[in-house]
């Protein structure tokens, strides 16, 4: 797990969650969280100098303190390693920009769902790791990043830009590209004719 990768993104977003469980603490912000080991115990008042974020700056961040085994705190996630009802997601190659982030599409049960790719950058020390569909008590779907049995992180869906204005431009890249894929196979065509004309030729 690379911290400094958590750092970052924590520095982006200026948003803090630190959860408490009986095994271990997870640091994250509201769209991601990660377990975190070899540290002291993180609360809100060591939290900045651990991310070395200074007093002046600290004053624009959002920091929460969850503990799970409070009687009042109702998690909507498990971050337990593993769940019965979860599920193996394939992963393609495709990424591309949306709303000013890289994502990644995912196919889920309940269909097209975007990941930031940024919050899998704690795991680029991590090879082989994989993805799996989790749903929350309301319903939503989550993500959560696996090496084996042990979790890696959760990750929330990057939901803001999933609308009809969206579904309408992928439509329009579909088409688009259905256009560029029969013109490159007439051109293939066209190219092999070409040659083989004139290799007749010079014989």
């Amino acid at each position: 797990m690379k911290f400094k990768q958590i750092e970052k993104l924590l520095k982006r977003e200026q948003d803090i969650v630190i959860v408490s469980t009986p095994s271990c603490q997870f640091l994250g912000s509201s769209m991601a969280l990660y377990p975190i080991y070899g540290l002291p115990v993180l609360t809100q008042h060591n939290i900045f100098g651990v991310l070395d974020v200074s007093d002046i700056k600290s004053e624009s961040y959002s920091v929460r303190e969850i503990d799970v085994e409070n009687k009042n705190v109702n998690l909507p996630i498990d971050l337990s390693d593993s769940i019965a009802d979860e599920i193996l997601l394939d992963r393609g190659n495709i990424q591309f920009a949306v709303n000013g982030r890289a994502v990644e599409p995912l196919t889920s049960s309940k269909g097209l769902i975007l990941i930031d790719t940024d919050y899998l950058r704690p795991f680029d020390d991590t090879p082989g790791y994989e993805l799996y569909e989790r749903t929350a008590r309301d319903g939503s779907i989550y993500i959560a990043a696996k090496k084996g049995f042990s979790l890696l992180g959760i990750i929330l869906p990057f939901t803001k830009p999933i609308n009809k204005n969206f579904a309408a431009s992928i439509r329009e890249i579909y088409m688009q590209l259905n256009i560029a894929i029969s013109y490159a196979e007439r051109m293939s065509r066209n190219q092999q004719i070409s040659i083989d004309a004139e290799t007749d030729e010079d014989e």
